[in-house]
């Protein structure tokens, strides 16, 4: 196998790199300058597969929503797969598929806030 050789024009590029990504990484996480979360807020949404019924300490896990977004021209259109939805609240039965809902994001799932009547 051959050597492979860096000029010194391509060494200091790298090293311009490597120290900026070193500058960026902060292991005890304090920040220097502000981070932006990603965080979509509430979304509207249509149930694919039945919600549960679930509570604060069991919530359920095995629902699903396809969610939607306003595209360039303003029309509400469906938004990647669909998602899988939390849901804490105790209701009379599972929210049904097709029903219209909102769902919001909190700590990494995707949680049911708000829904149509089962």
């Amino acid at each position: 196998m051959r050597p492979i050789g860096i000029s010194p024009a391509q060494g200091k590029r790298i090293v311009k790199a490597v120290r900026g990504i070193e500058r960026s990484y902060n292991p005890d996480q304090r920040q220097r300058t502000p981070v932006a979360l990603w965080n979509p807020g509430v979304v509207r949404a249509v149930v694919t597969t039945a919600i549960p019924t679930g509570t604060f300490s069991t919530p359920s896990t095995s629902g699903a929503a396809q969610i939607y977004h306003k595209d360039a021209s303003g029309v509400w259109a469906a938004s990647g797969d669909p998602v899988v939805v939390n849901n804490q609240y105790v209701l009379t039965a599972s929210v049904a598929v097709s029903k219209s809902c909102h769902l919001s994001w909190c700590d990494g799932d995707w949680w049911l806030i708000a829904m149509d009547c089962p």
